[in-house]
Formats: structure tokens, C-alpha cells, sequence
């Protein structure tokens, strides 16, 4: 697509070319490819969960005391969804091939990146405040807690491989198919349509409500980021700053956390009786409240982080400017092709078993 001296709208290649008018697109193609799309993310799901059976049946069989360990689930975890499903997925979506190019690639300052981390960072606040509010709602209903299952995976386990799973292999992963490969391919049908789109199939393949609205939200921002820059490093590199702060680094922190001791020490300190008994349990007390105090400090940063993402975002909304469909099909039709295709269907069934899984 480019534009001729007269301001009129060119378009080149393979959508064949014609002068101040949209190229006609089929809508069934257009269904066709959503269906496609979305059912690419279907088969990472399920043949992750396939993988997942397939290993505790072989991990059951020769050594069954393992399936107990938190470092099986992470370790089976990982290699599952990163090592079968996501592969299985990235060639399907590569068989789907992106009718032409909207934008180009465009750097951006180290300053302009942090203020999109900043702008991240109060998406995933904001979601987790959302998810808990809701989890909350249904636990109250339900007449017991909901738990966050992943950060109950988390708790104990390798921190070696979670590490590599949450910071090195989910974020290059993803952002490969939920950003590169599916707004490649949806983007010619409107930028605003690609990026919900892909940030709504990222949220709802993490399967639970907990992490359902700030992955939806992350996604948003790692959709647009992508979008205007065309840079994918941009967004695996936010995408690893924002599991690093908040799973990895504040679960390590919390893990490392023994209530039992500081209330052991602040018990003895209320007994003691010498001003040197009560300065050196004051000093013990310290190191036992070092992780607690970390844990706040890091907690601190990431709420300063997203006050500053709002300020951001409340000065930068009205600069946003998404590229419109290349293509002269309705929009109504693009929302019917891209939400109400066979391919999300389908996700929307698997990951409701999913959801209502993840409350048990």
C-alpha cells in the first residue's frame, strides 16, 4: 500500500492493485482464514494437555512418587506447552500466509519503551485486581477460596525451571504466535480487529480467571506495541520484564518468606527483659523480615511503575492511531468472521472446560 502525489491510496501485490477504491475480499475466505487462525490455538491447547497425559502416564508407570513433586508439574508443564503445542502451532499459522504488509518496521527509543513497560505494568495491575475481584465473587459463592493455580505451581518449585519456562520460553513463545503470527495475518483486516483479537485468544489460553484480565490487557498494549513497530523483540523483551517482576522474582521473594520465625522472635522480644536481649532479637527479628521487606519494596516499584503507566497512557490515548481493514468488506462481517468463526468457537468450548477446571 502506498500513497501517489494526489493523496490517493494505492494498492500493490498480491490483493491486486487499484487506484482510490478497496480490493474486494470473499467473506468466506475471511471466515475460512479466521477459523484457521483461531484453531491453530486450539491445537497448541490440546495437544499441550495431550503431551501433559502422555507424560504423567509414562512418569506414573516408572516412578510415581515424581507426580507429587512441584518440579514435575512445572518441568512437564513447560515442555508440554512449549515444546509440542507451540511448535504444532507456529507451523499451522505459518500455512497461513499474510495477504501484504501494513506499516513498517520502526524503532523506538529506550524512553519510549519504558514508558510502554510502565503503561504494561498498570494493565497487569489493574487485570490482577480485576481477577481477584472476580475469583473473590465466585469463591464467596461457591462457600470456599479460589486459588491462583499457577502461582500454587509456582510456590516450592525449581526455581531454575521456572525461570526458563516463565522468563525465556513463554515470552519468545507467545509473542511469536500471539503477536507476530496472528496479527501478521489479521492486521490487512484492521489493526484495532487484530489486536483484540490476538490479546482475547492470549488471555483466554492462560485458563483460568485469575490471569484471564491482565493477560488480556497485557496483551492489548503488547498487540499495539507490535503494530506500530513491527519489532517483536520489543514485546518478548517486555513480555520477559513483566513475568520476571511479577511471577518469578515476587513468588521467589514470597516463597522465602517464614512467618513461624518472625512470630517466634516477636514473641521472645514481648518476654525479654534486657535492653541487650531486646536489641539482639530486634536485629534477629530484621533478617527474619528481610524477604517480607523485599517483597514490599518490589511490590512498591511496581505500583509507582503503573501510577506512571497511567499518567502515560492518559497523555498518549488520543495520539493512537490504528490502521483501518485494506480490504472493502464490512466491519460487521469482520466481527462476525473474527469472533463467531468454527476456529474460536471451538477455543471458547475448550477453554471453558478450562475455566470452570481452574475452580475446583
Amino acid at each position: 500500500m502506498s500513497v501517489d502525489e494526489n493523496k490517493e491510496i494505492v494498492f500493490e501485490g498480491s490483493v491486486g492493485e487499484s487506484v482510490g477504491q478497496k480490493p474486494k475480499y470473499p467473506f468466506g475466505r475471511l471466515y475460512g482464514k479466521m477459523s484457521w487462525l483461531f484453531f491453530a490455538v486450539v491445537m497448541l491447547i490440546v495437544c499441550a494437555n495431550i503431551c501433559a497425559v502422555v507424560l504423567a502416564m509414562i512418569a506414573n508407570f516408572y516412578k510415581p512418587e515424581i507426580i507429587e513433586d512441584s518440579r514435575y508439574a512445572l518441568a512437564v508443564s513447560g515442555i508440554a506447552m512449549y515444546a509440542v503445542g507451540s511448535p504444532i502451532a507456529i507451523i499451522m499459522l505459518l500455512f497461513s500466509t499474510p495477504q501484504q504488509s501494513i506499516g513498517e518496521r520502526k524503532k523506538i527509543g529506550f524512553g519510549s519503551w519504558m514508558k510502554y513497560l510502565c503503561i504494561a505494568f498498570m494493565f497487569m495491575l489493574a487485570g490482577n485486581l480485576v481477577g481477584i475481584a472476580i475469583t473473590g465473587g465466585i469463591g464467596i459463592a461457591l462457600g470456599r477460596p479460589i486459588t491462583n493455580p499457577v502461582a500454587d505451581m509456582l510456590g516450592g518449585g525449581s526455581w531454575i525451571i521456572v525461570f526458563v519456562t516463565t522468563v525465556i520460553a513463554a515470552p519468545i513463545f507467545e509473542e511469536i504466535i500471539f503477536r507476530k503470527l496472528l496479527i501478521d495475518r489479521m492486521g490487512t483486516f484492521g489493526e484495532k480487529t487484530a489486536i483484540i483479537a490476538s490479546a482475547l485468544a492470549f488471555g483466554l489460553v492462560h485458563g483460568n480467571f485469575s490471569q484471564f484480565f491482565y493477560a488480556f490487557g497485557v496483551g492489548l498494549l503488547f498487540g499495539y506495541v507490535y503494530c506500530k513497530t513491527k519489532n517483536i523483540w520489543y514485546t518478548i523483551a517486555m513480555h520477559m520484564v513483566i513475568n520476571g517482576v511479577s511471577g518469578v522474582l515476587t513468588a521467589y521473594i514470597s516463597d522465602k518468606i517464614d512467618t513461624d520465625a518472625i512470630a517466634a522472635v516477636s514473641d521472645k522480644m514481648a518476654e525479654a527483659t534486657s535492653d541487650e536481649e531486646i536489641m539482639r532479637l530486634f536485629g534477629e527479628l530484621m533478617r527474619c523480615s528481610a524477604p517480607m521487606f523485599a517483597l514490599l519494596g518490589v511490590m512498591l516499584v511496581i505500583f509507582v511503575l503503573a501510577i506512571l503507566g497511567i499518567v502515560f497512557l492518559a497523555k498518549d490515548a488520543k495520539n493512537v492511531r490504528l490502521e483501518e481493514c485494506v480490504y472493502d468488506i464490512p466491519k460487521k462481517k469482520i466481527r462476525v468472521a473474527t469472533y463467531l468463526n468454527v476456529g474460536v468457537i471451538v477455543l471458547y468450548a475448550v477453554m471453558a472446560i478450562s475455566f470452570i477446571g481452574s475452580l475446583a
